[in-house]
Order: structure tokens, then C-alpha cells, then sequence
């Protein structure tokens, strides 16, 4: 049997159930993209140097960064 990871399932006061869907690529790349690994906190668009240590050197940090980016696809609207 094969095991699927999903999201945090959270239940609302007013009944809303939302997450518990597969883990996705696209919340792979927001985990991975995550400052706070560096010892850094994003609010809104700012990053700041955070009151905790970093858990993962910036050498590692850059290079998947580097990955991320090179991985990237570009999509355009049709105009």
C-alpha cells in the first residue's frame, strides 16, 4: 500500500474543513523557499534577519535557490 502525503487538515469554528490534499509540487517549492530555514522571516515582501539560528548554511540555501530558479517554468498569458 502506498502512503500519499497531504496538507495540514484544519477545521473552522463555522464547519469549513480546508487542506488534507496531496503535497504538491508547488508546496514542495514554497517549503523549500522558505527563509526561515536561513534564520530569516518574510512579511509581505520584506525578508529581516530573525531572532532564531539558521538550521540550513547559506552555501545550501544559494544552491537550491540556484536549482529552483534554473527550474523554473515561465508562462505567459495569451494576449
Amino acid at each position: 500500500m502506498r502512503h500519499v502525503i497531504v496538507t495540514k487538515l484544519r477545521r473552522f469554528r463555522n464547519g469549513n474543513v480546508q487542506g488534507g490534499k496531496p503535497f504538491s509540487r508547488g508546496n514542495l517549492y514554497e517549503l523549500l523557499s522558505n527563509p526561515i530555514y536561513i534564520g530569516k522571516v518574510r512579511h509581505k515582501e520584506q525578508v529581516y534577519g530573525g531572532q532564531h539560528e539558521a538550521i540550513v548554511d547559506d552555501k545550501l540555501w544559494s544552491a537550491v535557490q540556484n536549482r529552483l530558479a534554473k527550474n523554473c517554468l515561465l508562462y505567459t498569458s495569451p494576449s
